[in-house]
């Protein structure tokens, strides 16, 4: 036992261990995982995929939550400011850092010691005016500082002495009064560029570069004083800058001519001088401060913007050594001046008053590479004049005048731009090989001719557009394809196949096309932007698009597409297709289904139609929809535009014009014109109509219903209530058939509630006796038998019964007994008068006026009284009658029928012991053998009055004799 003990502890040991192990393992992996892409990059940012570099998008609520594998960090524009104290983690990898448009006007001293490699530090667009002197104490690496767009009115001259490495410093668009570099910029000895501009110095001193002796000098340096609104500067202040390469005095107009002459004089000596920009310092005479400069080397001057009208030849003599020669926006007529910068390679002179390229000056520019003339007045450029630049590379002689131009062979020509100006041909030698761009727009070319660009391997952008072009031959672009294509602001009305298989970008916008055949686009498989906007195209034929696969841009605004187009079956084959123009067309609907084929799609554009509501489910296959307009259409704002108002609602794509009034307004109804379409309500079922007619129509039935029920139970109810009065009356009274003849003497008193207590009895002589009862001598004693046999009906004491009967026919005369106005077959409209009257009373006080106005009813003679027609009606032996409550006697009907049988089936219930016949008639043998059927005749016409509403009393009736 213990060894078994023992085995299954190890083993649950075992168990425990491996269990133990595997949670190790998944926290690690799961840490590894979670920490690739949680800590390494936080939430608020993006990171590139490994992460080394990271876009925050918002303020990091702790900034020791980077991680330090990070090479780039950019922080911009989230309001980290005014104040930046906390330090950076540890990031040993980070080279970059940006912190530009933050709002910061104070930074920690120390918030960048955890970064020693950081080589870039971008600081500009805040409002930081100094620097903490330890600073840069742990950045010695640092290379590039932008501490432009500031509030530095001084150097941060202390901590400087770290930044031994430095390279860029730019310091432009601040408030500096002084550009001196003082001590502690002794030790930025590897200083290439400092950018001054856009300050306020005006003064250069004789020390503002005094600590920049001990720089390397083997290294070319930049300076940039442009626009610093300088007024005066020392002539000798570059006279001992280490290696100046490149000076910039531009937008300076301040500065004394004298005082620009002495500074060019000073730097002439300055062989590492290369680049000098000397433009917008409106000094019209300028090139005479260069006729004496015999040394100077400089390679590339820009004197634009100064106004120069003239330049004279001994001016620049001396500058033989210039590559590049700006002179544009100036007032030059002619190149005179020009003649001996014999190696120029780069001119300009754009906006000034030039018409004629002379070719005799023209043939000094032999090494020609870039010509810039366009805006100005140039008539001509002919064959010859081009062809001694046989190195050109660059052409722009745009905004000119030309009506013709010939160009030649020029096998190195890569660009040309001959727009704006009055050309009616432009004809390409076989030599042009290297042409890459041709922009000829506006001028008034009629035709483009077959294999226009035939040689041209390299072509890449051809620009014919806003010419006269009527007319394109089916093989204008066969050989070389160029990859973008325009056409736009001719005068084409019908597109065809140009041979233009291999365009990646072909626009034809704003001309009169109409007609578009379904061959036109034939097997452009490499077609990505397609713009056919602003013509007159009123429809589209399915399968015209069916080979551009790879379209990814169509334009088709401004047409007359209506509702002619089936953009369902046309857009089809666009499965790449991410941008969509459709607006102003006066569409009226678009289909579901418009859009089901274009999944990829990013923005559409339905502005300007006549759309009164768009169905969002046309968006339904679209996932990745980023921006939409739908402004300007006549929206109307009723139930068919809630699920538009719903998706835009919750949808994240980019609603274009949203901030533009009426945008997006209701059109319709009147009373939600000018509400957002996004913004308006509609009313209780009002777009349930349907349901609103249901519920009236069913509360309407429910309240039918409901009435007829209630009605139904009011009727049942009073109905119950009749019959339960009746049957009251009727247990009120015993029913007896009376013989007449035998038994005139007698009377059976129909019983009040008094006597319902004491039931109905009859006199030993006149009924026989009850089998097996003995007839009991007084009404306790027959009470008692009542009690112990459950019999109603019990024989007394003739003495006593009838001093008892004597006793009721007392009460029983005081009411208003009459005959039955119903008797025999007379019937008219005073009955109803009649028994009000007779039976108003409870008490027989109107008993004479009842009789009186009841015999004039019944036509009884008035000298007849009460009891004489009584008398006549009791020698009537011929007669049956019958009682029943509220009524007095009345005839048989003989139209009731003489068979048992016949009978309703109401009839058929037994009747009570209360009923008994004593001789009964012998005319209605039925009667005699079924006493039950009389006492239900008499319900019967009970109930007959009731229908026909006749009143009853609810008092007893007695019979009379």
């Amino acid at each position: 036992m213990n060894n078994l003990s023992q085995n299954i502890f190890q083993s649950r040991m075992k168990l425990m261990y491996i269990y133990y192990a595997f949670v190790v393992f998944s926290i690690r992996l799961g840490q590894l995982f979670i920490g690739a892409t949680t800590q390494n990059c936080p939430v608020i940012c993006k990171c590139t995929q490994k992460p080394t570099v990271a876009w925050c998008r918002q303020i990091p609520t702790n900034l020791t939550n980077f991680t330090s594998t990070l090479t780039e960090l950019h922080l911009t524009n989230i309001n980290l400011g005014p104040t930046l104290s906390q330090n950076f983690p540890p990031m040993p990898k980070l080279e970059l850092l940006d912190l530009s448009k933050n709002g910061i006007y104070l930074l920690g001293s120390k918030i960048l010691h955890n970064l020693p490699n950081l080589k870039t530090l971008i600081l500009k667009e805040n409002m930081v005016s100094t620097l903490a002197p330890s600073f840069f104490e742990q950045n010695t690496k640092l290379e590039y500082l932008d501490l432009s767009k500031n509030k530095f009115s001084a150097l941060p001259d202390h901590c400087m002495k770290y930044l031994r490495q430095l390279k860029v410093f730019n310091i432009s668009y601040n408030i500096l009064t002084s550009p001196s570099l003082m001590l502690g910029f002794q030790q930025t000895k590897n200083l290439k560029v400092i950018d001054y501009s856009q300050n306020k110095f005006h003064y250069f001193a004789p020390d503002t570069f005094l600590f920049s002796d001990k720089w390397n000098r083997g290294i070319g340096r930049h300076i940039n004083l442009s626009y610093c609104n300088i007024k005066d500067i020392y002539p000798k202040v570059f006279e001992n800058f280490p290696n100046l390469v490149s000076l910039s005095l531009s937008g300076n107009p301040l500065i004394p001519r004298a005082n620009l002459t002495l500074l060019l004089a000073n730097i002439q000596n300055s062989s590492s001088l290369k680049k000098l920009d000397m433009s917008f310092l409106n000094y019209p005479t300028i090139t005479s401060a260069f006729a004496n400069l015999q040394q100077i080397t400089i390679k590339e001057l820009d004197l634009s913007g100064n106004k120069i009208e003239t330049i004279e030849a001994v001016s620049l003599q001396y500058l033989s050594t210039l590559h590049i020669f700006k002179v544009n926006r100036n007032k030059l007529k002619t190149l005179n001046g020009l003649v001996r910068l014999g190696n120029l390679r780069y001119l300009d002179i754009s906006y000034n008053q030039i018409n004629k390229l002379n070719i005799d000056y023209v043939k000094t520019f032999f090494k020609m590479e870039h010509f810039v003339g366009h805006h100005n007045k140039l008539l001509t450029v002919t064959r010859e004049e081009l062809l001694e630049w046989k190195g050109l590379r660059y052409l722009d002689i745009s905004h000119n005048k030309l009506e013709m131009l010939n160009l030649p062979m020029v096998s190195n020509l890569e660009t040309l731009y001959v727009s704006h100006n009055k050309l009616r041909s432009l004809l390409f030698p076989v030599g042009t090989m290297a042409l890459k761009t041709i922009d000829a727009s506006h001028n008034k070319l009629t035709s483009m001719v077959p294999f226009q660009f035939s040689g041209m391997e390299h072509i890449h952008l051809v620009n014919y557009s806003h010419n006269d072009i009527t007319m394109i031959h089916e093989q204008t672009f066969k050989g070389y394809t160029p990859k973008k294509i325009d056409l736009s602001g001719n005068k084409i009305t019908k597109l065809d196949h140009y041979g233009w298989e291999f365009a990646t970008e072909v626009y034809l916008r704003n001309n009169p096309v109409k007609e578009i055949s379904i061959q036109a686009f034939y097997h452009m498989f490499s077609l990505e932007i397609l713009d056919l906007g602003h013509n007159k195209i009123k429809e589209i034929v399915p399968g015209t698009f069916k080979h551009l696969k790879n379209l990814t841009t169509l334009l088709l605004s401004d047409n007359d597409f209506g509702s002619n187009t089936d953009f369902g079956r046309v857009f089809n084959p666009l499965l790449e297709l991410k941008h969509l123009d459709l607006s102003a067309n006066a569409l009226t609907v678009l289909n579901n289904a418009s859009l089901k084929k274009n999944p990829n799609l990013k923005s559409i554009y339905l502005t300007f139609n006549n759309l009164t509501k768009i169905s969002p489910a046309m968006f339904s296959t679209i996932a990745k929809l980023e921006r939409i307009d739908f402004s300007l259409n006549p929206y109307v704002c009723d139930c068919s535009l809630l699920p538009l108002r719903d998706w835009l609602r919750k949808t994240s794509a980019e609603l274009h014009n949203v901030h533009v009034k009426s945008a997006y307004a209701c059109n319709n109804p009147p009373s939600r014109k000018g509400i957002n379409i996004w913004d308006f309500e509609v009313e209780n079922f009002e777009c349930h109509k349907n349901l609103l007619y249901l519920i009236i129509f069913g509360s309407f039935t429910i309240f039918v219903v409901v009435s007829i029920t209630i009605l139904a139970i009011a009727r049942y109810i009073h109905e119950k209530c009749k019959q339960r009065r009746i049957a009251k009356n009727f247990k009120m009274l015993n029913r007896y058939t009376i013989d007449w003849v035998q038994s005139r003497d007698q009377i059976n008193p129909l019983l009040t509630e008094n006597l319902k207590k004491k039931p109905p009895s009859v006199c030993k002589e006149e009924q026989p006796k009850l089998k097996d009862k003995p007839p009991q001598e007084n009404l306790t004693e027959a009470e008692q038998v009542k009690k112990e046999n459950g019999k109603e009906n019990i024989y007394v004491n003739c003495q006593e019964l009838q001093q008892m009967r004597q006793n009721m026919q007392t009460k029983i005369n005081r009411r208003a007994m009459t005959p039955d106005p119903y008797s025999g077959t007379k019937y008219n409209s005073n009955v109803h008068n009649y028994r009000r009257h007779s039976f108003a009373g409870n008490n027989g006080e109107n008993y004479e006026r009842s009789w009186q106005y009841g015999r004039r009813a019944h036509g009884i003679p008035d000298d007849r009284s009460l009891t004489q027609w009584r008398n006549q009606n009791q020698n009537r032996s011929t007669s049956m009658y019958h009682v029943y409550p509220d009524f007095g006697y009345s005839t048989l009907p003989t139209r009731y029928p003489t068979s048992v049988d016949s009978w309703p089936n109401r009839y058929s219930k037994k009747i009570s012991d209360s009923v008994l016949v004593h001789r009964p008639y012998q005319g209605h043998q039925y009667l005699q053998q079924y006493p039950y059927y009389l006492h239900q005749y008499n319900r019967h016409l009970a109930r007959s009055h009731l229908r026909r509403n006749v009143p009853m009393r609810r008092s007893a009736t007695a019979q009379w004799l």
